[in-house]
């Protein structure tokens, strides 16, 4: 017995079913959008050949994909004790910051409700840097091995993104406009890593570390991000170490800079003045290794000699 099929149905019935999943993908999109409280903009299309920064709209993608990421990938554990962000609420604060405000005149505190809202405990071994921001992220292991600030979640979510405050925001082959102290003293970035690096010192305790690089000069610059706003906010009774972990790729012409720099003296004294116990080493075995991988034409790196035991000696 034979059953016969009415294909002229199944066509329509498919037909249907198309009908209804394109609907309801609509309604899907309609409900993100307003739940969100943004719409999502298409991408235009930019000469990527002279682009500056990401546009608000970029920004907005990779700071929520990024907010995702971090607390259900990179760092849950970071986020068990208060629970999980509300990533658009976070998106939300933090744009409100710097949009539509001129662009001279984004100051650190506009970013106050965004910092108070995405902070979070941190597990130890904090390590800051001057002048050496690749190193120290490999150094922490990403964050598995020591904390950088953008091994936090606020860090994480603008870590090398350049944006603008204004129009410029909008326009990414139109650079931002550049820190002056005088014209422009209040740039969208500067201000929010301004209060990023207070937020990020304001947290430490216990020991915590500074990976300095010593081949300029001075070693500890009064001018750097970690003089001017993460030292000051290092708490006297939290903090109890502070470790400068120096890396010199010329240590046979620049010889024992921790005893005889007279920059890193000033930092001792700084630290000291907190009752914070100050320790300097220079070229530490794991960071002399790990720093050679890409650097093999450095003096440091010429002179040294990696036995297969794992030890590093320097003649």
């Amino acid at each position: 017995m034979k059953i016969k099929t009415n294909s002229s149905a199944i066509v329509g019935g498919t037909t249907t079913l198309k009908k209804m999943f394109i609907f309801c993908s609509i309604l899907l999109l309609a409900f993100v959008q307003t739940s969100t409280g943004f719409i999502l903009e298409p991408y235009t299309d930019h000469d990527n050949c002279n682009r500056k920064h990401v546009t608000v709209a970029e920004l907005r993608d990779i700071f929520l994909g990024r907010c995702v990421d971090f607390q259900t990938n990179l760092h849950s554990e970071r986020l068990c004790t208060d629970g999980l962000k509300n990533c658009t609420d976070l998106w939300l604060k933090f744009s409100m910051a710097f949009r539509d405000r001129p662009p001279c005149n984004v100051t650190a505190d506009l970013y106050t409700d965004f910092i108070k809202t995405a902070n979070h405990a941190i597990a130890g071994k904090q390590l800051f840097y001057s002048g050496a921001y690749e190193l120290a992220q490999q150094y922490s292991s990403i964050g598995n091995r020591y904390t950088t600030v953008e091994k936090t979640l606020i860090g994480y979510l603008i870590d090398r993104l350049g944006f603008c405050g204004g129009t410029a925001g909008n326009s990414p082959s139109v650079s931002c406009e550049s820190w002056d102290p005088v014209t422009c003293p209040y740039t969208a970035s500067g201000s929010f890593w301004q209060i990023v690096s207070e937020n990020f010192a304001g947290n430490a305790a216990g020991d915590v570390y500074a990976l300095l690089n010593a081949t300029r000069n001075p070693i500890f610059k009064s001018n750097s991000y970690f003089a001017k706003f993460e030292l000051p906010n290092l708490r006297s009774g939290m903090v109890t170490n502070l470790t400068a972990i120096l890396i010199n790729d010329s240590p046979t012409t620049k010889r024992d800079p921790c005893n005889t720099d007279d920059s890193l003296k000033s930092l001792k004294n700084i630290v000291k003045a907190k009752n914070i116990e100050f320790v300097c080493r220079e070229n530490p075995g794991d960071l002399v290794y790990l720093f050679c991988v890409d650097n093999a034409s450095t003096d440091l790196c010429k002179n040294v000699t990696i036995y297969q035991s794992g030890n590093i000696v320097i003649p």
